[in-house]
């Protein structure tokens, strides 16, 4: 589990490095480093926010500041996902049965009624 984990984060950041450093600059590796490293710092702060105040010291200010950076972070996270998202449309295929399901939906003017054959097909 370790490794393919390990291998599937060298595999995004050479992707991320290649596609959008090397080839044209996208500003979605910026808001992913952004990101990464305020999630990072702010889930630390919370920590240590937390070991100070069960300590009896002040940590509540430092709480409220992590937690703000947490919020940066995860803002920037889903930035950076839908930057790369439009990004890479034109790499996603069409499925038929979706594709019904929205002309169904356009001409009712409703979502239409999903089955169990429906969930299992997705």
């Amino acid at each position: 589990m370790r490794f393919v984990s390990l291998l599937l984060l060298r595999s995004f950041c050479w992707r991320l490095v290649n596609r959008y450093v090397l080839r044209s600059f996208n500003p979605a590796v910026v808001y992913y480093g952004a990101g990464t490293i305020g999630l990072a710092g702010g889930l630390t702060g919370v920590v240590s926010s937390a070991v100070r105040t069960a300590r009896s010291e002040d940590g509540v200010t430092g709480m409220i500041v992590a937690s703000i950076a947490v919020l940066l972070g995860l803002l920037a996270l889903g930035t950076a996902i839908k930057l790369d998202a439009e990004a890479n449309a034109d790499l996603e295929r069409p499925c038929p049965q979706r594709a019904m399901r929205n002309r169904e939906w356009e001409r009712d003017g409703r979502a239409p009624a999903r089955t169990a054959r429906d969930t299992h097909a997705e």
